[in-house]
């Protein structure tokens, strides 16, 4: 509750909550469901793809993505570690150019992120831990710096550079990969 109100108290405002995607799948596409929507909102965010909190989750087509808008991107792949869903993104999501249009990954620094499924996959107490992770990801300056480290200890970000010699206005190819936050 104590980080819910915080994070609410400095994103209070409709366009300070992000419009965050949150997958749970790459291949196939799958829009995270049940509790996550809720997860979402209470760590100070939209769902970029307007799902409800209690909601299945959904298959969702390319074209979805692709115009969701998503100002922040975070990736908790079922059954996957962070690394494993890095790998998923490397594999289906990056390679795709319309991908690179979404504000989220024209943000400099990029805001695509991957987390360890465990804090999202069942309801519980963990899940605390995941609206925790999430509001550390997208309101760091909100929450005491000891809360961020622990809630981001095994989360990944996407770190994107445009290649040398290319107009920063170009989309793919950039030199791309994934690095731990801390």
């Amino acid at each position: 509750a104590a980080v819910e109100r915080a994070v609410l108290a400095s994103a209070g405002e409709e366009a300070a909550r992000p419009r965050l995607l949150g997958l749970e799948s790459l291949f196939p596409l799958v829009a995270s469901g049940q509790w996550l929507p809720d997860q979402r909102a209470r760590a100070g965010a939209r769902d970029a793809l307007g799902d409800e909190p209690g909601g299945a989750a959904r298959l969702v087509s390319w074209a979805e993505v692709e115009g969701c808008g998503a100002e922040a991107v975070v990736l908790c792949c079922c059954g996957r570690t962070a690394a494993g869903a890095a790998a998923e993104a490397e594999q289906h999501l990056l390679s795709r150019p319309a991908v690179w249009r979404l504000p989220a990954l024209r943000a400099r620094p990029p805001r695509l992120f991957v987390v360890d499924h465990a804090a999202f996959s069942r309801p519980g107490p963990r899940v605390v831990d995941g609206v925790e992770t999430l509001a550390a990801l997208l309101h760091p300056a909100a929450l005491p710096p000891a809360l961020v480290a622990s809630a981001t200890a095994g989360a990944m970000r996407l770190v994107a550079e445009p290649e040398a010699d290319g107009p920063p206005a170009l989309l793919p190819p950039y030199k791309w990969r994934f690095e731990p936050l801390q």
